[in-house]
């Protein structure tokens, strides 16, 4: 008998650890050969241990921050927010979405009947300037910037969301908001730049 593999997934406060196990039962001369797959989920009081790291470094604060396209669930460069703790879903009003072709983006329209389905995140400093590389902020030239980080009042405390900072002119407006049911194409991978 013995552990065939082993491997670890971290999920915010939860560690999965999946374990192989191969064992031979021998009946009547002959051997019998089991593969059994063990799903061991533990759960850290500790919480996340990148989070545990962030917090010892001195990056002590997590930020909440809205979420509309490809960063969502299911889209490619949703990887960056795998060790984010996910707190909700809906919709955030007064703002209008424009396909960009790979990307979406959203302005703030003050409009009532203007709204994008967003993914609500608690992500620590690193992630969130992670974010801003791959969206193309700079704090330091928000004029030149692709989009910008604007503060945002969620369900669940003050925020931020990226605004498109560039023209919206002939752009394709996406009037029910919503990028999954837009993204008729694959969304193509978005290099974080590197600084």
């Amino acid at each position: 008998m013995g552990v065939k593999g082993e491997s670890f997934v971290s999920l915010s406060n939860c560690i999965i650890r999946k374990l192989k196990v191969v064992f031979g039962i021998c009946h009547e001369s002959l051997i019998y050969r089991y593969e059994l797959s063990v799903t061991l989920e533990m759960w850290s009081k500790e919480g996340d241990p990148l989070q545990k790291y962030d917090r010892m470094k001195g990056n002590m604060s997590l930020n909440i921050v809205a979420v509309y396209g490809s960063l969502r669930s299911g889209f490619d460069n949703h990887e960056l927010l795998l060790n984010s703790q996910p707190i909700g879903k809906g919709w955030l009003t007064g703002y209008r979405m424009g396909n960009f072709g790979n990307f979406p983006g959203v302005i703030f329209t003050h409009e009532d009947n203007q709204r994008v389905r967003v993914e609500w995140y608690k992500v620590t400093d690193s992630t969130l300037e992670a974010m801003d590389r791959l969206e193309e902020y700079d704090p330091n030239a928000p004029d030149s910037s692709l989009f910008i980080r604007k503060k945002v009042q969620s369900p669940y405390g003050k925020g931020w969301i990226y605004v498109y900072n560039q023209p919206f002119h002939d752009v394709d407006v996406i009037e029910y908001g919503d990028w999954e049911r837009a993204a008729i194409h694959p969304v193509v991978h978005r290099e974080i730049p590197v600084v």
